[in-house]
């Protein structure tokens, strides 16, 4: 007599097979939807209006871009780069027609692990609202739009009799032993030229200074 039990065992084993097999696809795709998109860059500008012909720094902060990648950013028209907290070898212009003719400049700035890094630059004479524009690539070239703050306000510039002023800023949590950080400093009302004397804490050693490049 033959054993039917095996035979109806064996389709039964084949479609479960099958099953699995299309469980698994879905849960690669599944995965690959929730990675795609997953770098983000977050522009920061201050919170309030700059003074036409006044300096300002841009904080980006970067995320899930891999092991290399670099955000262009669009400078609007009228604005002037200074400096960036990068090295001076991982920024470069980019010589853009349609930029030139609105009269604004486009940077290219390489990332090589960073979580963040900022630029400095100039505000126009002229009073207004401007907007910045910026792209995030990720290693594999994949570009997403750099979010966050978009517009600032430039006022009228304040009385040139006004008193310089140099404000400093610190990281906000502990540093380790050893470890390296970065000080800002915003200088203001100093004329064309000026400079600041930084005494450092014993101990503290001097590395490196991202001024004007």
């Amino acid at each position: 007599m033959r054993d039917t039990t095996t035979s109806k065992i064996k389709p039964v084993l084949a479609i479960i097979g099958i099953s699995v097999l299309l469980f698994t696809a879905a849960l690669t795709m599944s995965a690959e939807i929730a990675n795609a998109g997953s770098a983000t860059a977050t522009r920061t500008l201050p919170a309030e209006p700059v003074p036409a012909d006044g300096s300002f720094s841009v904080r980006i902060e970067v995320s899930e871009y891999g092991a290399i990648g670099h955000v262009i950013e669009t400078l609007p028209e009228g604005f002037l780069y200074t400096s960036s907290s990068l090295p001076s070898n991982q920024r470069e212009e980019i010589t853009d027609e349609v930029a030139e003719k609105a009269g604004t400049r486009v940077y290219k700035f390489f990332l090589f692990g960073e979580t963040s890094f900022t630029y400095t630059v100039i505000a126009p004479d002229s009073e207004g609202t401007y907007t910045f524009s910026g792209i995030l690539k990720d290693m594999d070239k994949k570009g997403y739009e750099v979010g966050g703050d978009r517009e600032i306000e430039v006022e009228e510039a304040e009385d040139e009799d006004a008193e310089p002023t140099a404000t400093r800023t610190l990281p906000e949590e502990p540093v380790s032993a050893d470890e390296s950080f970065t000080i800002e400093i915003e200088a203001l009302h100093y004329g064309v030229h000026g400079y600041v004397v930084e005494t450092l804490p014993e101990g503290f050693v001097f590395e490196d200074y991202s001024g004007l490049v």
